[in-house]
């Protein structure tokens, strides 16, 4: 009876965000390899235009859970649990990707491979590309109890989103703009209310959109609104990339406008889908076990797309779109095994998964 009343849809957002996150990956391995104007590379930007909501809704989903009262977590469960979880799988993580690096040089390079042991301090604080969203995700965390606070009252929550929106992505955005653009970001920085709201603003949106109704013609106007920047955004990163000649990914952000409306629309989309979805027992377990191993995915699918991508430029000579396509099915299938496996292990599922 329990996992009936389960809430399906935030497993669902879990799941569809995971696999956006595979995809801009894949993108993003295979950007250097093509040549701007290629249609294999305006195809490449097209991709990673549609699924840049991906890390947004996770923290979205993050936020959900974890600012809501029926949580109740002290400082010391937050510190000994969620936070500790983040640092122990980190420092397993890097290991492995410095490991994977090492190893990877050692093969091309056995001759003249040296090891640097401050290159490799550094790369392990650092990590994998992908890991910056364990420190990002670690100070959410720390910062929960006073969030926690603040969406106790639906004004101040709004309040809190308006600063948000103004100080971080109309902030952001405005700097794009040719001529007062830099002056006027300029100005706003002053402040350095960024810096203090940045991500936090996706992690109370996510409480927001949970537990508050929008109203139907606000949804229409994210959706379209939605569908218009995630255009806006394939056509200006097209023409900037074209005009200079290399690959302009300062659209690409996560803290701009567009890639909010994007990340809400997707959100909204699920929420209305599936908030009543009853499906099936098994259906139900499907949906949770894969959302449950969603965090390993993260963690491992680089590893996957790397291998698979250095498999197939170093032995074949595939076309971008088969490589693309082996890297993608790669980590679709093995990335969550690596977790599934991982979760199987006790004392590993608490700490690196």
């Amino acid at each position: 009876m329990e996992e009936k009343k389960r809430l399906i849809y935030p497993d669902i957002l879990r799941i569809v965000s995971i696999f956006g996150v595979i995809v801009l990956h894949c993108v993003g391995e295979l950007w250097e390899q093509i040549p701007i104007k290629s249609k294999s590379w305006v195809a490449l930007v097209a991709i990673d235009s549609l699924f840049r909501f991906a890390v947004p809704v996770f923290v979205m989903v993050s936020g959900m859970f974890m600012l809501s009262p029926s949580k109740n977590r002290g400082i010391k469960k937050l510190y000994s649990k969620n936070i500790l979880r983040i640092v122990t799988s980190f420092a397993f993580w890097s290991i492995v990707y410095l490991l994977y690096h090492q190893a990877s040089d050692f093969i091309v390079n056995r001759d003249s491979f040296k090891p640097d042991f401050q290159s490799i301090l550094n790369s392990f604080f650092a990590g994998e590309y992908h890991l910056w969203f364990m420190y990002m995700i670690a100070g959410l965390y720390i910062v929960t109890p006073i969030l926690c606070r603040l969406v106790e009252k639906k004004s101040t929550m709004q309040y809190f989103l308006m600063i948000w929106f103004i100080f971080c992505m109309a902030q952001n955005f405005i700097y794009l703009v040719p001529g007062i653009g830099k002056y006027a970001f300029g100005f706003m920085n002053l402040f350095k209310i960024s810096i203090a709201v940045e991500y936090s603003g996706y992690y109370v949106l996510g409480y927001y959109l949970h537990n508050y109704e929008i109203e139907k013609p606000l949804k229409v106007s994210v959706n379209i609104l939605a569908c218009l920047s995630t255009f806006g955004i394939v056509a200006v990163t097209i023409f900037t990339s074209f005009r200079s000649n290399e690959l302009v990914t300062k659209y690409l952000e996560y803290l701009l406008p567009m890639t909010a409306l994007q990340s809400v629309a997707v959100f909204l989309c699920i929420k209305n889908k599936f908030q009543g979805f009853n499906p099936s027992k098994k259906a139900q377990k499907a949906i949770y076990a894969l959302s449950k191993i969603s965090f390993g995915v993260y963690l491992s699918h680089l590893l996957v797309i790397k291998i698979a991508k250095k498999m197939c430029l170093s032995f074949f000579s595939f076309p971008a779109y088969i490589t693309f396509g082996i890297m993608l099915i790669a980590a679709l299938i093995l990335s969550p095994l690596i977790s599934y496996i991982l979760n199987k292990i006790p004392i590993l599922n608490k700490y690196i998964v």
